[in-house]
């Protein structure tokens, strides 16, 4: 058989790429349970700005694992979708690691002792001008990428050095900054006595948002440093898998750390007290039948205050 005949590759696919479909479709199933659970009974006209990042990450997340699900299938042997995946790792790929840096600054933001608009805090903007380095390392990944098919038919995918290089730096300074921005603010709300809701609330969402940092600091860390290990490149099926579980992973520690825990116990209590008041109209209703007697006035119905939202809780759903 000559070394070009890729047929064999295109009907059997081996155990690496049979590992990788099975990653990949698992990928799409967190994805998909996930946005569900977290947007089932959200109406998109009540989201936040952080809600819409988080939102908008979902989608950036499900979208490249269901493409790299469908590119592990054709990728090999076939050049326009070896291409495909490398613009896929590129594009959806980067863009799920900008929403999730925009999403740390906005934490950062959160739990600071400043009382002003995002646009009016210095370090707000700062944070935010630190992203802008991202577009010429974007740059980079697309004038310098690898996506060539050997001569065995295999899809080989990746970034020369002077892509991965600066992008490995950038996601390792960026990270650490993030997660060293998180101490001091955690730090004072464990020291800080008064108000103890208050700093309950605001101790929880920092210790959340700093393992998220940890956790994406040591995720992203690893994938890039393989990559840069390995040559800059690997097959396709290695670097989507990567790449995916990288994903996959961000996407869980998020959903958790935008959780609230107190709305689903409240809610319980809630359903609890509801089950107790209808029982007990029920039973009131069939005690007025058996002695005949009239239903007293309802008393007129009064209007709640409006509760104030408050941006700490602002991710809880």
């Amino acid at each position: 058989m000559p070394p070009n005949d890729i047929s064999m590759y295109i009907s059997q696919p081996d155990s690496v790429e049979l590992l990788a479909q099975i990653i990949a479709l698992l990928s799409v199933s967190v994805m998909s349970t996930l946005f569900g659970i977290k947007f089932l009974q959200m109406p998109l006209k009540q989201l936040s700005y952080s809600r819409w990042l988080i939102f908008i990450l979902f989608v950036l997340s499900w979208a490249f694992t269901t493409m790299s699900f469908i590119l592990m299938h054709t990728h090999n042997g076939n050049a326009l979708a070896c291409l495909l995946s490398e613009i896929a790792c590129d594009l959806f790929y980067t863009s799920t690691k900008i929403v999730v840096y925009l999403w740390l600054v906005e934490r950062v933001w959160v739990v600071s002792s400043a009382r002003c608009d995002r646009w009016q805090s210095k370090s707000y903007r700062f944070h935010i001008l630190l992203l802008t380095p991202y577009v010429i390392i974007f740059t980079l990944m697309f004038i310098y990428h690898i996506a060539l098919i050997a001569d065995d038919g295999i899809c080989y995918i990746g970034l020369h050095i002077y892509a991965s290089i600066p992008l490995l730096i950038y996601d390792l300074f960026f990270n650490a900054y993030m997660t060293i921005l998180f101490i001091k603010p955690l730090m004072r709300t464990t020291k800080s006595v008064g108000n103890a809701l208050k700093y309950s609330r605001v101790r929880d969402v920092t210790r959340k948002t700093f393992i998220a940092s940890i956790v994406s600091l040591l995720v992203s860390f690893a994938n890039i440093f393989a990559l840069t290990v390995m040559g800059g490149q690997t097959r396709g099926a290695i670097c989507l898998t990567t790449c995916n579980i990288d994903v996959m992973i961000n996407v869980i520690v998020i959903h958790w750390v935008t959780t609230n825990p107190s709305k689903k116990k409240a809610h319980g209590r809630h359903e609890k007290l509801d089950s107790i008041s209808n029982e007990a109209l029920t039973n009131s209703a069939a005690l007025r039948e058996t002695i005949d007697v009239k239903p007293p006035l309802s008393p007129p119905k009064t209007v709640g205050a409006k509760a104030h939202a408050k941006q700490t809780s602002d991710d809880g759903f």
